[in-house]
This record gives C-alpha cells, structure tokens and sequence, in this order.
C-alpha cells in the first residue's frame, strides 16, 4: 500500500497556511532513507520557527508529492519501523529540548552527553553507600575545580570506551587547541569556541584548520605560522592589513 499524492500535499499545504511567511520552515519526512539524525541536527532544526515532520506508512508516500513539499529527509537510525511517528516523537523531543524556555534548567543541554563530542560524566545520588558501592570522594570533597577535572576524566574516559567515533573527533579538536594555544593571541575565538564545546571541525590541514561554530554557523579559519614570537606574529598582521599600531612605550 502506498501513500497517495494528493491528499499529501492538501494536508502539507493546510498546515504551511496557518505559518506566518515571514517564519523560517522545515518539512521533514521521516524515512529509513534519510540522513541519520544527531545532535547537531537536533540544534539547527531548533533554530526554525516551524517544523512539520511528515510521516510515512506502509510502503510509503509518492515520490512526487514529497519532491515538492519535503525539505529534509530523516532518519534515527538503520532499520525499519511500521511508520514515522515514533521516530518523529524521538526527533520532537531532543529538538524541543534546546529551544530556550523548554527546560527549567538551560544550562542542562549544555552539559549533557555530545557536548564537546563527550558522554555524558557518571551521576550519583544520596546515600553515600549503596549496595556497598560509594560515592567517589572527590565528589564529598566541595571543591569544585577538582570535581569539575574529575568529570572530564571521567567523560574522556567513558566516550574512549563506549565511543570511540565521538572520542576521535574529541582528541581532534584537542589537539587543535593545543596549536592554537601556541599563538593565543590570535586565535583566542577559537579556542574559546572549542573550550565551549560549540566547534564543529569542518576542514584539518596539519597546521591549517577551519572550525565552525555549531550555534552561530559562523566559519572560522586559523593556520599556525612558522614562528615562536606570537608578539611579532600579532604585530605583522596588522601590517599586512594596513593598520598602524602606536608604540606607547
């Protein structure tokens, strides 16, 4: 059985008249055929104003109504259900999450597993003891640098484990971040961007890299020149663009 064209569109079409035109829309149509979905996308998708998620049935929908309405095509993973609504569900909850306002804690979709490409740090509760298991001391301990060192230890530790595709990309932006940190100076954006877990590695040329920014979608571009005086390194760009920098000395 297949999905017709007409009463399709007719119902795509009545929901796309009720959006104002001045709002951003997508149409996503859920299919085992489409891009995998992750958190990345889950963060763009949560930048539009509307999103209507069409979701097929049986052997599907024509192909020509969707070649004229669908504007994504989705998937959560490869295999195959009866229909797309539980898998619409799963989207509309972790795009949902990351609009400002949906959760009472905003910090929290900041913090939480893919962050910086890292799982997610191991969680306790009261009592201290359970089942003869306790609560790391370092989590008693108060001081918050040390918990803070010790829950990305143990995040490293457990996406090295459980992910090791997440872990790759994590030590490929660490590293960057080591170059950069060589000439600080001018690539304080970068590195800050990377500390924040917000970069997104687009392109890596051993000493040249362009990182974009998962939030803003803004590109930025760094190659680390062959030189240890980062001073004079900050004081020839400027040259090289023209502007005169005062000597206050």
């Amino acid at each position: 059985m297949l999905m017709q064209a007409q009463p399709v569109f007719d119902a795509v079409d009545s929901v796309l008249s009720l959006i104002p035109e001045n709002h951003s829309r997508r149409v996503i149509y859920v299919t085992p055929q489409g891009s995998v979905f992750n958190q990345k996308m889950a963060r763009d998708f949560s930048k539009e104003d509307e999103l209507i998620f069409l979701c097929g049935h049986y052997e599907g929908i024509d192909e020509r109504v969707l070649e004229e309405t669908v504007t994504d095509y989705v998937s959560i993973g490869d295999y195959v259900l009866t229909g797309g609504e539980l898998p619409a569900m799963v989207m509309i909850d972790a795009i949902s999450r990351l609009v400002p306002g949906v959760l009472n804690n905003e910090v929290s979709a900041e913090t939480e597993s893919f962050h910086g490409n890292l799982l997610e740090y191991p969680q306790y509760s009261r009592p201290r003891e359970w089942h003869g298991k306790e609560v790391p001391d370092v989590l008693m301990s108060g001081n918050q640098k040390k918990i803070n060192q010790w829950r990305l230890l143990k995040s490293i530790e457990r996406t090295k484990l459980r992910r090791p595709d997440l872990y790759e990309k994590y030590e490929k932006l660490s590293n960057i971040k080591e170059k950069l940190l060589t000439q600080k100076l001018l690539n304080i954006d970068m590195i800050e961007m990377i500390n924040r877990g917000e970069a997104w590695l687009v392109k890596l040329y051993d000493k040249e890299f362009l990182l974009k920014n998962i939030n803003t979608g803004i590109y930025y571009h760094s190659q680390i020149a062959e030189t240890e005086n980062e001073s004079e390194l900050f004081e020839m760009s400027f040259e090289e663009s023209g502007i005169q920098i005062a000597d206050f000395s």
